[in-house]
Formats: C-alpha cells, structure tokens, sequence
C-alpha cells in the first residue's frame, strides 16, 4: 500500500489515525508506504505517529524524517509484517524550505530480500525534474527487487516519468486503472500516488480505495516475486 495520510486528518480536516490502522488491518496489507507523517507536532497531538500505528498493527517500522524544528519531525514511514533488515533516509535535491526525502529499507520476505521505497517529491516541477533523477540512480544501483511508492505531486503524462517507465511497472497500468484519481482535493482532481516495480514482480491486483480517511487515497497492489 502507497498512503499519504495527511498527518492523520481526514479530507474534512478530523483527526483520525486510528481509521489509518483500521483501512491497513482491514485490508490485510503486508507492507505500506506512508507519507506526510508527523513525530512531536502539535497538530497531531504530538503523538509518534509511526510508533502508534506500529504498535496497534503489530508491525515493524522505521521513519525518514525530512524536516526537524524544535523537536517536531515529518517525514515519510514504512510498516511491514516483515522484518525490517536495514533502512536509510536519503534527502533528495531541492531549494525549497520542504525538504522532501527518499526512504530506502531491506525487508526479509521469507526468504527473499526485497528493496522497499517510499517517496513524497516536490510540488516544484525542476525540483521533481532532480528529485526523479536521483531516485532513477538509486533504483538503478539496487538493480532488482525493487518496489517504489509515494506521492509523486504530478500526473503519468509528466515527460520526466520516461526514464521510470523504461524498467519500471506502473502496477495501475497493468489493470487499465490510470485513469483513477488518488488525489482528492475539493477543487483538483488526480492520479498523483503510485507503487512501482522492477520487472521481476508480477502484479496480481490494484485498487484504489475511495474514501475520506485523507485528501488521498490509499493505493494497494498485490505483488507476486
């Protein structure tokens, strides 16, 4: 599962973490991808939201923090049935006051090591141009096993996807899905999340899950290695 939860507050700005536990315990997810997750901010009740979520799902984690003031962090996060072998924030290149960062982790699915990766780019377009280039190289170095997620904040028609879409599988592409909205603004409408692959995966099932937990859907794929 892709998920921008929106710090834990819903379309209509409720604070509802526990609904964000509920949609991955009810869909059994093995491993999610989150962003726009707060640690120690005071609009989120200065609750670890990862460690919560962590602990109420029983699963492992590990957090990328990308912006720190006064003791606050935001970021993106992972939670995995799986252990959790290795993780590491990578800050991704950009000007902008938001940082935006690339969390790269090693989990041990039975007895295969898969590459998860979970993103949250730039509303920049020369700034996503860098921040896509980098993680091009990152993708490449790891070779295979690879599974990228995130919110992306531009559409699939962006020329800067191509480079992607040489080696990788856009798993809403493989059930005619593109076309379903992931963002869900009031007023501005669009596919923005994404989980991609290296082609060793096979991708069994996609779904966007229409509901009010965030301004974004939660995207699930299952992946087949």
């Amino acid at each position: 599962m892709s998920f921008n939860i929106h710090h834990g507050r819903s379309k209509f700005g409720a604070y509802n973490l526990n609904d964000v536990a509920k949609v991955i315990r009810d869909h059994n997810v093995d491993i999610v991808g989150l962003q726009e997750v707060d640690k120690s901010v005071y609009r989120s009740r200065f609750e670890d939201q990862i460690q919560k979520l962590a602990e109420e799902l029983d699963m492992h984690y590990a957090y990328g923090s990308n912006i720190r003031i006064l003791g606050a962090e935001y970021g993106n996060a992972i939670l995995s049935k799986y252990p959790i072998e290795s993780f590491e924030n990578v800050i991704l290149p950009g000007n902008r006051k938001e940082k935006r960062g690339l969390l790269m982790s090693k989990i041990r699915v039975e007895e295969e090591e898969v590459n998860f990766l979970v993103t949250h780019l730039g509303l920049n377009r020369e700034e996503r141009k860098k921040q896509m280039q980098a993680i091009d190289q990152f993708i490449r170095f790891l070779g295979n096993r690879v599974i990228l997620v995130g919110d992306f904040n531009t559409t699939d028609s962006n020329i800067d996807f191509f480079n992607f879409k040489k080696y990788l599988i856009d798993t809403a592409e493989v059930f005619e899905n593109q076309y379903q909205h992931t963002y869900d603004g009031f007023v501005f409408k669009s596919r923005i999340d994404y989980i991609f692959t290296t082609q060793d995966f096979r991708t069994m099932y996609y779904e966007v899950l229409d509901m009010d937990i965030s301004d974004h859907f939660p995207v699930i794929a299952q992946l087949e290695l």
